[in-house]
């Protein structure tokens, strides 16, 4: 009885060592922040805010963020609330907000990239 209860812990310990919980980090050096329940910013590598309060869904294709950001509560809009979709160029620094999803996606076609897989911000990094 003892080995059976030490083989079902062995493979336990095996399958569980196998699942990762490292999240994504967002490319060179952006940052999401979570400020409270109801605030979240994508940050440049100067740690400005860029995009926000509510960003609530993230995807990454090379060296470009699209966030999408819903309706802030209007409690909580800094001066520059943004809303539907925004990208960003990690590398150039450049970003534009306010967008929509025909307008990202006609931008990431003229750069022969796809719409990359939206997540959850809980899929990436935080900085809390």
């Amino acid at each position: 009885m003892k080995n059976k209860y030490s083989l079902i812990l062995v493979l336990l310990f095996g399958i569980t060592s196998c699942y990762s919980t490292q999240k994504e980090k967002l490319p060179n050096g952006y940052k999401i922040w979570k400020m409270n329940s109801q605030e979240t910013f994508i940050s440049d590598i100067n740690d400005t805010l860029i995009v926000g309060p509510s960003v609530v869904k993230i995807g990454v294709v090379n060296e470009y963020i699209i966030a999408f950001s819903d309706t802030p509560n209007p409690e909580w809009i800094g001066k520059n609330p943004t809303i539907g979709y925004s990208i960003v160029n990690t590398i150039s620094h450049d970003y534009q907000t306010n967008l929509t999803k025909d307008s990202i996606n006609i931008q990431l076609k003229n750069l022969n990239q796809s719409f990359p897989n939206m997540k959850s911000i809980d899929h990436y990094e935080i900085v809390k």
